[in-house]
Formats: structure tokens, C-alpha cells, sequence
């Protein structure tokens, strides 16, 4: 997974826990967040919405430094 441009995607979302989990591992939050559309909308275990790609990036950002 070093060369980041070939990522695979999610196609389904069950794909999406098997996909997370080793960019999550890696620290890869670009990869994390390569698997949502623009206007993704994702919500967390508090039941918080987080919209939008960008957005999105920003949480996933956190979490790896949490």
C-alpha cells in the first residue's frame, strides 16, 4: 500500500471496516478518506453527522491522533 495512487475502493459498504481499518493502522487518513464521495455523509459513535469530504478528512485526521 506505499504507492497511495492505486488504492483499491470500497465498491459496497461492507467494504468499507476491511478497507478502514489498515489505512487507520497506517496513519492514512487521505486513504481513509479516499473511500467517501463529496457530499458523504458519516456518523460517528456519538451519533454525530460529519458532512462532506472534507469534513470527513478532518475526523479521520483527529482520530489517528487520538
Amino acid at each position: 500500500m506505499n504507492d497511495r495512487s492505486h488504492r483499491e475502493l470500497a465498491l459496497a459498504t461492507q467494504d468499507l471496516e476491511r478497507l478502514l481499518v489498515p489505512r487507520q493502522n497506517l496513519g492514512d487518513a487521505e486513504g481513509m478518506t479516499a473511500l467517501y464521495e463529496a457530499d458523504a455523509v458519516l456518523v460517528d459513535d456519538d451519533g454525530r453527522r460529519v458532512v462532506g469530504k472534507d469534513a470527513i478528512r478532518d475526523f479521520f485526521t483527529d482520530l489517528i491522533l487520538i
